[in-house]
């Protein structure tokens, strides 16, 4: 399906009611894979997010962001769980790829994703 695997330099650094979220076990220098979260509800699986940030920061009025990307594939519809904002609580199944920089979060297409992905260098 293309969803990112982990492998043994990942650690579980969160858990808490429906999520757990993973992340390198020693600090990466930009750009990385960031994160990766997976959520369940009532006893299901509900997405995979998969984090990526490339380290270029840029200023808003709440402060400094970074540039980032979230990849998230939803197993049911995103509108049956907590996360269905990041799609625009459509009854999405599969991939939403979202994209934050200066100009705002912006939907990309899961190619677009992967590209971005390989343009910042990061291997799957």
């Amino acid at each position: 399906m293309g969803i990112v695997l982990l492998d043994s330099s990942w650690v579980a650094f969160d858990t808490w009611d429906g999520a757990t979220a993973w992340g390198p076990k020693e600090k990466q220098p930009y750009p990385y894979h960031t994160g990766k979260q997976v959520n369940y509800n009532d006893d299901s699986l509900y997405c995979e997010i998969d984090s990526y940030c490339n380290g270029e920061e840029f200023e808003t009025v709440d402060g400094y962001n970074k540039v980032r990307l979230q990849v998230v594939y939803f197993y049911r519809s995103a509108r049956s769980g907590p996360l269905g904002g990041i799609a625009f609580n459509a009854d999405t199944i599969g991939w939403v790829c979202r994209f934050y920089d200066s100009h705002g979060g912006q939907s990309v297409s899961k190619a677009q994703a992967d590209s971005i992905i390989k343009a910042w260098g990061i291997e799957e």
